[in-house]
């Protein structure tokens, strides 16, 4: 978390957006954080200063799952093959919350698809938003997009 800190810290834009699909993922804010001004210093009150966006792939307890037949790990097969390639998350352009919601809420069921038998907690993704302007990206990737 301070590492990301430290490198983000310097960008000056007007949205950011951070989506880990590691292990452990939602534990980069600090397990004390609570978002507010002049708050201490670390990832999560860099989101929330900068009105950042971070996706974590997982509770901060709790393992990013790959599948050997996806060769990526849940979240971004979500994100890229389900929500942009076969469009499951809106057949027009898709606005950015509502790709980093389809995720948050795709990865959890696609577990249980694709990993039936496993006996540890499913995964979660946990969606911290501190943006704070309301007029949002769309994202419109042409349908030549595809993960391998």
């Amino acid at each position: 978390g301070d590492d990301l800190s430290n490198w983000l810290e310097g960008i000056d834009s007007g949205r950011l957006v951070l989506i880990l699909d590691t292990c452990q993922a939602a534990a980069v804010t600090g397990k004390d954080f609570k978002p507010a001004p002049l708050g201490n210093r670390g990832i999560g009150q860099l989101a929330y200063d900068k009105g950042m966006i971070i996706l974590a792939a997982t509770q901060s307890d709790n393992v990013a799952k790959e599948t050997g037949l996806r060769r990526h790990g849940l979240l971004t097969y979500a994100l890229v093959q389900e929500a942009l390639v076969e469009k499951r998350a809106s057949s027009t352009a898709l606005d950015l919350p509502e790709w980093l919601q389809f995720a948050e809420r795709r990865v959890p069921s696609l577990y249980k698809e694709l990993i039936p038998l496993d006996p540890t907690t499913p995964q979660h993704p946990y969606l911290f938003n501190y943006m704070r302007n309301k007029n949002v990206w769309y994202i419109d990737f042409p349908p030549t997009v595809q993960v391998h």
